[in-house]
């Protein structure tokens, strides 16, 4: 899609994961122009404070926004997007509620 604003919104699953995949998952973004991250969703895992999406918008650089809620998240990308932006959730949790409340 070379004609359109790609914003990733992406939903890291489980701390572990986001841990050791770190730089593959900064990797994977590269042709996004805007990376939105979520809080990690823990699943069976409890929360550890060693990594953070945080973390991941450093390794992403200055396109990544870490946004604390889904509230946020519909909030930044309905200031931001046009009808020229492709909006993309990714992720095993329930960032799908994302695109579902945008759309109502």
């Amino acid at each position: 899609f070379p004609d359109k604003k790609i914003i990733a919104v992406f939903q890291p699953h489980l701390y572990s994961r986001t841990k050791t995949q770190l730089n593959e998952f900064a990797e994977s973004f590269k042709d996004a122009d805007d990376v939105l991250l979520a809080p990690i969703f823990a699943a069976r895992e409890k929360p550890d404070p060693s990594i953070t999406p945080d973390m991941l918008a450093a390794k992403i650089g200055p396109k990544a926004h870490v946004l604390k809620s889904f509230h946020d998240i519909e909030n930044y990308l309905k200031s931001h997007t046009t009808k020229n932006s492709l909006v993309i959730t990714i992720g095993a949790g329930d960032i799908y509620k994302v695109a579902e409340n945008l759309v109502q």
